[in-house]
């Protein structure tokens, strides 16, 4: 499971600060994950630990002495009614040209808000590239997306998608979903987020075991 290091720490990753909307300073042990049951529309819940024999379960990187903020979790409890629908992270297509304003999509429950009350679909916001996606911001590679977000869409996975056929770069090309990474942290005064970029993250997830 990927989410964000905030996430399963409740730190900044980059001051390593207690969050101030985290009331309890200490970071949890275990999570609880909401699965799509194999009947649509209902959901099984099931509990992982992130914590084991005093050691962190999940895998954590570094950029620098900056803690990327996506982690990867392993779950042990996966057998039963349940189905899981994995990001195929590694579909990429080097020949479409990304700039900015083209509009992502990222899902995720904003303020806990989902698409059905007996089941847990996510709801699907957009936003704008809002820096040039090819350049590392802060440092990091990252990149910026123009997009009204809320608590609630931490880790959420980020796409470009397209309904019909698309002319980019002089070229057509048919309908296509493309993984464009993992979503991370907003400015809310300014509604400008930052997005872990999917060319980096491939690298750490080639890496899992």
């Amino acid at each position: 499971l990927i989410t964000n290091w905030h996430v399963v720490t409740g730190k900044n990753p980059v001051t390593q600060d207690w969050l101030p909307e985290n009331k309890v300073k200490l970071s949890p042990n275990k999570m609880i994950i909401y699965y799509s049951s194999k009947k649509l529309g209902t959901t099984s819940i099931r509990e992982e630990s992130l914590i084991e024999n005093n050691k962190i379960k999940y895998i954590e990187n570094t950029v620098g002495k900056e803690m990327v903020d996506v982690v990867a979790i392993p779950l042990k409890d996966t057998i039963g009614n349940i189905r899981i629908f994995p990001v195929n992270y590694k579909e990429s297509n080097d020949e479409i040209l990304l700039t900015p304003t083209e509009r992502l999509f990222i899902l995720g429950f904003p303020e806990g808000k989902k698409s059905r009350n007996t089941s847990f679909f996510p709801i699907w916001k957009s936003g704008l590239i809002a820096s040039e996606p090819y350049l590392d911001e802060d440092n990091k590679p990252i990149m910026w997306i123009d997009a009204d977000t809320h608590h609630g869409m931490s880790g959420s996975p980020v796409y470009f998608l397209t309904i019909g056929e698309t002319i980019n770069n002089g070229k057509i090309f048919p309908p296509m979903t493309l993984f464009m990474g993992v979503f991370s942290y907003s400015y809310s005064d300014i509604n400008i987020g930052a997005l872990w970029k999917a060319s980096y993250l491939r690298t750490i997830f080639d890496k899992l075991p």
